[in-house]
């Protein structure tokens, strides 16, 4: 049988998280003003003395639920990040040959309900995984000007064999519109009885199959083939036996 585990620390009594992450990595709360009209934060003021360089270019992307996007990395300019909406697991893997945190792989969890700006130094790896249920807006204030003739990005897929971290277990993304639902029914129960039931399906199933008696009374079949998309018969004595 296995021995119980201890908790770890995983914050200081002043509530803040305790986490590592790769060396030149920075944070700064984000704080939310809220009255009867609705609520307004600022984004970004060099007077906060946060982060040495100047806003010069900033752009807003979105992650669906359940979605990973990476691996990036930049080797001329850094990114800073801010969480407008959702959840985001920001998943950082330093493999600078002279960091002090060479190896590290970090993970950072940015919300809405504490927004807070980070910085992504350059030579640092980076992937998004949106770990809400809604898609997760952020805002990116890059230390240079997007060269589009020639960008400062380069890739890696997301399963790749150069980053010791694993989305395997992350979840899917999942289009409502590719759900479907098919109901498959063996009956020879009064048709007005199965059309009442498979009627409170019909709005959500993508499908309703009905495999009848070939015994059921007219009454019966056309009861079943007013609610089904296809209407099978099977032998008789295949109800003998089930």
């Amino acid at each position: 049988m296995a021995e119980p585990v201890r908790d770890r620390e995983t914050v200081t009594p002043e509530g803040e998280r305790l986490e590592s992450v790769p060396d030149g990595v920075r944070f700064k709360d984000i704080v939310t003003h809220v009255d009867d009209r609705g609520a307004v934060f600022e984004l970004f003021d060099m007077r906060w003395d946060w982060h040495p360089d100047p806003v010069v270019f900033s752009y807003i992307f979105t992650v669906r639920p359940g979605v990973v996007k990476g691996w990036g990395i930049h080797h001329q300019h850094e990114d800073r990040y801010c969480i407008l909406s959702g959840e985001m697991e920001v998943v950082l893997y330093d493999p600078r040959e002279d960091s002090p945190t060479r190896g590290l792989v970090s993970k950072i969890y940015m919300t809405e309900h504490r927004r807070r700006l980070m910085s992504i130094p350059a030579g640092v790896w980076h992937a998004d995984r949106n770990i809400g249920q809604t898609d997760a807006m952020m805002i990116n204030f890059p230390t240079i000007v997007y060269d589009h003739s020639n960008p400062d990005k380069y890739r890696l897929p997301i399963d790749t064999d150069q980053i010791p971290h694993s989305f395997a277990k992350a979840r899917a993304a999942v289009d409502p519109a590719a759900v479907t639902l098919s109901v498959c029914l063996l009956t020879n129960d009064p048709g007005a009885r199965v059309a009442a039931t498979l009627a409170l399906l019909r709005p959500v199933a993508d499908e309703i199959v009905i495999a009848a008696d070939p015994r059921a009374e007219p009454d019966d079949l056309a009861h079943y083939a007013a609610v089904a998309d296809r209407l099978l018969r099977v032998e008789a004595d295949f109800f003998e036996t089930v």
